[in-house]
């Protein structure tokens, strides 16, 4: 499901990552990892939104999995270089 993880600009804010989080009874996920990469998507907007979602309570915990150590790298000084997280 391309986006379905990704805050756009024309969202109102922060909200559960997955639409069917909701019908689960949760309202908050304890723990949201990044399986794979959106090419679609840059990696600063992707650690924005994962930064977002932290900020506002809906995530608790952020993972990665499936990436090669270098974007990992990356990922972590964008956070470090102004990009909350």
């Amino acid at each position: 499901m391309p986006g379905a993880w990704t805050l756009r600009p024309d969202d109102t804010g922060p909200r559960l990552p997955c639409p069917d989080c909701g019908g689960l009874g949760v309202s908050r996920l304890d723990v949201m990892y990044a399986h794979i990469g959106d090419p679609s998507v840059s990696l600063a907007e992707t650690v924005e939104g994962f930064a977002e979602l932290a900020a506002s309570g809906l995530v608790g915990l952020l993972g990665v999995s499936n990436h090669w150590a270098w974007q990992v790298e990356r990922a972590r000084a964008l956070g470090t270089a102004g990009v909350p997280g």
